[in-house]
């Protein structure tokens, strides 16, 4: 299920609580919108909440260069500089980096809606019927 809008909380509304009662918070307003159903575990998100640590505090450096073209497609919402940070970044493990810039935010740029418009021109930039390797 994706949200058409965003969840209505700020990192205000988590300031003065402890790390369970933000979790607590948490699944409140994600049952609230109808993400969770009300009789969900508090230990599901718990361990989503580990996993999104975990993801966050790993940083994997690969031990080539990947000899190809990679298709980097960021959010046109968001930070710049970030983005530009992370192209930077890209650049130093692949040969040659393709980036597309596409409507949304990092949560919104995967919804259907969002990614008919531009999936045709990813496609184009894949290049599938001149591909040797997809005939």
């Amino acid at each position: 299920m994706i949200l058409s809008q965003p969840l209505p909380l700020t990192g205000r509304d988590f300031d003065n609580l402890e790390p369970n009662e933000q979790t607590q918070y948490l699944h409140g307003a994600l049952v609230k919108v109808g993400l969770f159903p009300a009789k969900t575990p508090i230990s599901l998100l718990q361990g989503i909440i580990r996993v999104m640590q975990a993801n966050l505090n790993t940083s994997y450096q690969p031990r080539t260069r990947y000899e190809d073209v990679v298709h980097l497609i960021n959010a046109e919402k968001g930070d710049t500089n970030e983005r530009k940070m992370r192209e930077t970044q890209w650049g130093y493990h692949v040969t040659q980096l393709n980036t597309m810039l596409v409507p949304g935010n990092h949560m919104t740029m995967s919804s259907t809606s969002q990614v008919e418009q531009w999936i045709m021109t990813l496609w184009q930039k894949l290049n599938y019927i001149n591909n040797p390797l997809l005939k």
